[in-house]
């Protein structure tokens, strides 16, 4: 099974000028997120992540399910990169804050959404995607206990 998991770009910031600066490499949040969802994925599961902001969407490959994470600020994006997977056939799966404070909108436009930690849901969502039934709205019944976070033994290409 093949993952693709995107963090999307600010369009306003990948585009301004040739300024070392502001060169859409510069203005970025962290990808933990992404990095934890990774964490949570077993180990015989190939995952590939992206940050739009520096790299481009792999649109000509193959994948079995693609997360998309996003704040406000970048929902339509995610939005419009999730219809893209989708007309393709792929199912999506979108989290982080928009999706977490607006499901009910988020799942519009994907399979599914997890709304607050992917951890302790996300390997329920792996499960329903190896078994083609990825949809609605993932999440933990309770908070989950963090101390037994796991390494990273997915494998990941960039």
């Amino acid at each position: 099974m093949k993952i693709l998991l995107i963090a999307p770009a600010s369009g306003r910031w990948k585009k301004i000028g040739n300024s070392p600066i502001f060169n859409g490499k510069a203005f970025r949040f962290s990808l933990l997120s992404l990095l934890s969802v990774a964490a949570e994925t077993p180990g015989d599961i190939e995952i590939k992540i992206i940050d739009e902001q520096v790299d481009d969407i792999p649109w000509e490959q193959k994948f079995d399910l693609v997360g998309i994470t996003c704040m406000t600020a970048l929902a339509e994006r995610a939005y419009e990169i999730s219809a893209g997977f989708r007309k393709r056939g792929i199912p999506v799966v979108l989290g982080g804050m928009h999706p977490s404070f607006c499901p009910e909108e988020a799942i519009h436009y994907a399979g599914a959404v997890v709304v607050g930690d992917a951890e302790g849901i996300w390997k329920k969502v792996i499960e329903d995607a190896r078994l083609g039934r990825v949809k609605g709205i993932y999440k933990n019944e309770a908070p989950v206990d963090l101390k037994g976070l796991r390494h990273l033994k997915a494998k990941i290409w960039i």
